[in-house]
């Protein structure tokens, strides 16, 4: 027995919904692939800028973050920094940890 043809609306609706279900692999694929993307890049070239100054802040030092990329020349959006300018940011914030891992107290002026 031969199965009963499809109408135009059940044909339009099965090409719709194979079209949906394209449009989510794609979308998935690339999702993936900008995520594998962005972790080979912190591999390579250490933390990004928001992470830098995330850690700038938890340790008191984002005013001297500030001022080392401004010394240095590094462009005024922490993204646009190259990987070898956020290895520097990040080793430059290092030198204000402690052997132990705390960080140092930050000196304010006093009359």
């Amino acid at each position: 027995m031969s199965e009963p043809k499809l109408t135009n609306v059940q044909l339009r609706e099965r090409r719709r919904e194979a079209a949906l279900k394209g449009a989510r692999t794609r979308a998935a694929k690339q999702l993936l692939e900008k995520s594998l993307k962005r972790v080979t890049d912190l591999a390579v070239n250490g933390p990004d800028g928001r992470q830098l100054i995330a850690r700038a802040q938890a340790i008191g030092r984002e005013a001297d973050l500030w001022s080392f990329a401004h010394v240095n020349h590094y462009p005024t959006r922490p993204s646009a920094w190259t990987g070898e300018q956020r290895r520097a940011a990040g080793d430059f914030l290092e030198t204000f940890l402690r052997p132990d891992g705390r960080p140092q107290p930050v000196r304010t002026k006093r009359k």
